[in-house]
């Protein structure tokens, strides 16, 4: 479910909460018994109680659908991230970081980024001087 579409439905439900609020108040009558007569009240507590729920179900699930909107916006960078692929000296293909792409653009002839740990190593070694792979 979008974001979009949950946020849409907390206001249509904190809508109802507060009209049912009222209904239950004016349904749900406190009584009132006198020696000389009876009356009926508006149940404000029952009322301010739908309200309070209302409100609290609305607050999480609106920090839930937050929540969801920032997946969503970290599995979109990851994705665009994947999809960045080099190719090595060799010319296989290889996924690469983003920080591994901005160090090959600074080093330039000063050397070589490793493809498995983003080390740039001199461009006279063919293999890397931190974790061994070869070039």
């Amino acid at each position: 479910m979008k974001p979009s579409t949950l946020r849409n439905i907390i206001i249509v439900v904190a809508v109802l909460g507060l009209i049912g609020g009222v209904i239950l108040g004016f349904k749900f009558k406190t009584v009132e018994i006198n020696r000389l007569y009876t009356a009926e009240h508006f149940n404000a507590v029952l009322m301010l109680s739908v309200w309070i729920a209302t409100a609290l179900y609305s607050v999480i699930n609106l920090a839930l659908a937050s929540v969801l909107e920032n997946q969503e916006h970290i599995i979109s960078q990851l994705w665009k991230q994947s999809q960045t692929m080099t190719k090595n000296p060799d010319g296989v293909n290889s996924k690469m970081s983003l920080s591994a792409i901005a160090a090959k653009e600074k080093s330039g002839a000063n050397g070589w980024v490793c493809p498995e740990c983003d080390e740039t190593n001199p461009t006279n070694i063919r293999v890397c001087k931190s974790c061994g792979y070869e070039k």
